[in-house]
């Protein structure tokens, strides 16, 4: 129903530039717009995905934001159940969960941080509080935790302890076969102050 009210508008402004075409003898110019870039030939495609629509000077209470590829597949979700700006770079977030999905659009990871700031130039999620990860065949829990929401890549400090529910996936072939991503864990000295 709404293209067919479309149709007269188009057909109007088909017309004027007929008639203009007809008064002045040749063809109206096309208005010069500058060549559009796409998504993928940029130089940093997924740096601005994530925007948190957190308003300064004003908390943000049950927050649900779903987070994109550039490909439009759905890449993660965050729920916030408290989001607050610390400066013009940081974002406070209270009782966050994380849940990030693989290419195929299966479930990944879930992650539990009940204190955590948010940095929106390095896309990184860093918190002091005790973290939990759990995945299907295993939970990674930890005192600290870095997380990089462009690459998917975290790190834990002090206390680590990791529970595997299913050693197959350790096993990298294995969980190839298995269609899971395979578990990489390296140990990481930590710096001191």
């Amino acid at each position: 129903m709404r293209s067919c009210l479309k149709l007269p508008v188009v057909l109007l402004v088909a017309g004027l530039g007929c008639s203009h075409a007809q008064e002045t003898g040749k063809a109206p110019e096309a208005e010069k717009k500058p060549p559009v870039e796409p998504a993928s030939s940029k130089a940093d495609p997924g740096k601005d995905r994530l925007n948190l629509p957190v308003p300064k000077g004003q908390p943000q209470k049950g927050l649900r934001i779903p987070i994109y590829s550039v490909e439009g597949k759905l890449k993660m979700n965050f729920q916030i159940g408290v989001a607050t700006w610390a400066d013009d770079d940081n974002i406070n977030m209270g009782e966050l969960k994380v849940q990030t999905f693989q290419d195929n659009g299966s479930d990944e990871f879930h992650i539990d941080l009940p204190d955590s700031v948010f940095n929106i130039r390095s896309k990184e999620l860093t918190s002091k509080a005790h973290v939990t990860v759990k995945r299907s065949d295993f939970e990674i829990s930890g005192n600290s935790m870095t997380f990089n929401t462009e690459t998917k890549v975290g790190q834990f400090g002090g206390g680590v302890k990791m529970v595997i529910y299913d050693a197959r996936s350790a096993d990298p072939e294995k969980a190839a076969r298995a269609g899971l991503p395979a578990i990489k864990v390296t140990p990481v000295k930590e710096k001191k102050k």
